[in-house]
């Protein structure tokens, strides 16, 4: 099986002044040697169709959340509809109370007259005096357990949301990875910028991103990150996903998966949303 890892040395690499191809220059080789035909056609018409993946796939990510947002829209007015609900049933239960500790202080006073004026008027006063602070304690009990209520309620539809939220991210940020494959250099890059000293580096990236990376290190390098003499070894594993890499030195090793950072970044998310 032929080994898929590529030592470089930026010590080795030569740049030269950049070259701009014209297409008629294309058209005149194709004329000159029509060999060359068999192998720029099929390179072309490959070239055509990653255009129209990448568009389509930033098609997927419009309609995705445009989706989404209509749906976070629906969640959040059913929760408020709910509030709205509870707290009205509270209120028509309160005055449903005082309604009748109006009626019962009523029938009291008309008792009162039978019983003799003074006597009768006190014992009234005292006895509609206790049933309007009972009417308020258990109004206030009714409105606080209201509030209670539609609290948790938008707390529910928060965490929804929160995840909802996420999902997407992780949809876009696939996406977007599909159709800017220089992303993966970046991200080798700030792997490698976290290690002290590194060398003897070894990164292991998606065999999707390898020649792109191996192609980037031989035609840029990464001095940015370390010394000139800097060995990088790259290798493929099948384990890791696109857009992601595993960087391990002899000073130590820097894990830079595409579902570790947006784990870290659902975590931090989950934590604001509790505060």
């Amino acid at each position: 099986m032929r080994s898929l890892s590529k030592i470089i040395k930026k010590s080795d690499l030569v740049l030269s002044d950049p070259r701009i191809i014209q297409f008629l220059d294309i058209l005149a080789i194709e004329q000159d040697f029509p060999e060359v035909q068999e192998i720029l056609i099929p390179a072309l018409s490959e070239l055509e169709q990653e255009k129209i993946d990448i568009e389509s796939l930033k098609k997927e990510s419009q309609t995705i959340l445009a989706e989404t947002e209509q749906l976070v829209m629906g969640l959040l007015e059913k929760a408020r509809n709910e509030a709205r609900s509870i707290i009205s049933d509270a209120q028509e239960e309160a005055e449903v109370i005082r309604a009748q500790v109006q009626e019962d202080a009523q029938k009291i006073q008309e008792q009162a007259g039978s019983e003799g004026y003074s006597d009768g008027l006190k014992r009234a006063h005292a006895e509609i005096e206790a049933d309007r602070q009972m009417a308020i304690e258990q109004s206030k009990s009714l409105i606080e357990e209201a509030r209670r209520t539609k609290i948790a309620i938008l707390d529910s539809v928060e965490n929804d949301i929160v995840h909802l939220a996420m999902a997407i991210a992780r949809k876009v940020i696939v996406a977007e990875l599909s159709s800017n494959p220089r992303a993966i250099v970046d991200i080798v890059r700030q792997a490698i910028s976290f290690l002290d000293n590194p060398y003897n580096v070894r990164v292991y990236v998606n065999p999707a991103d390898l020649q792109y990376l191996l192609d980037s290190i031989a035609n840029e390098g990464l001095t940015e990150i370390g010394s000139a003499d800097l060995e990088i070894d790259v290798k493929a594993d099948r384990r890791i996903s696109s857009g992601g890499c595993i960087v391990d030195s002899s000073t130590g090793s820097v894990d830079a998966q595409l579902e570790g950072r947006i784990l870290k970044v659902e975590d931090a998310t989950m934590e604001v949303s509790y505060e």
